[in-house]
């Protein structure tokens, strides 16, 4: 075998434990808590930082764009890593660590949700913006490389996978967004709850 063939294997082979190994009631908590925030009207925040910033803006459109069901109300998502001027400005003037909360502390209600995706799992800017967030009555969930790191203990929910090899994490944070938008259209193509009504067209009295 040649040693490209064994690095695949290899490959395949790590993908494939740090997959099997995520813990599926972690999931199915975070899938339920976003439902129930889309059940209340409540805001979904998502951020995180390099790769994960780029899987947080693209998570966050999936999950809008995947689960606008005609005369269903639709998910209020909002990237935080989507506003540049805004998080230049902010790193350049007063570094990077406050810049998740800082736009937290102008939108952020009680009962909404903010999602941290992270490699590491210690980034500070996410684990200020989590502390904010709890402070704030609002729900946190992680979905963390290396076995959850600080936002084990930071989040409400985490989703940790075992990995600490950055491209593992992330391929399996790219699977996770995409059971996470799977589960809430199933949720949508089922409940009825929740749709939206046509008002019915007045009467006319007159012939």
């Amino acid at each position: 075998m040649s040693s490209f063939k064994k690095f695949v294997h290899y490959y395949q082979a790590n993908l494939a434990v740090s997959l099997h190994g995520l813990d599926a009631d972690a999931i199915e908590k975070a899938v339920n808590t976003l439902w129930s925030a889309y059940q209340k009207d409540k805001q979904i925040f998502i951020c995180g930082n390099g790769g994960p910033a780029a899987l947080s803006a693209y998570i966050a459109s999936d999950i809008a764009r995947g689960t606008a069901i005609r005369g269903r109300r639709k998910f209020r998502l909002i990237g935080l890593t989507e506003n540049g001027p805004l998080l230049r400005v902010r790193s350049d003037n007063a570094g990077p660590a406050g810049c998740f909360k800082e736009q937290l502390e102008n939108l952020l209600k009680r009962g909404d949700v903010v999602v941290g995706i992270s490699v590491s799992g210690d980034p500070e800017n996410i684990a200020r913006a989590f502390g904010y967030a709890r402070s704030r009555g609002a729900t946190t969930i992680g979905i963390a490389g290396s076995g959850g790191g600080k936002l084990e203990k930071l989040a409400d929910i985490t989703i940790s996978i075992s990995s600490r090899e950055y491209e593992i994490v992330e391929d399996i944070q790219l699977c996770l967004g995409h059971i996470i938008k799977r589960a809430l259209q199933e949720f949508l193509k089922y409940d009825k709850s929740k749709r939206i009504r046509k008002q019915p067209l007045p009467v006319s009295t007159h012939r």
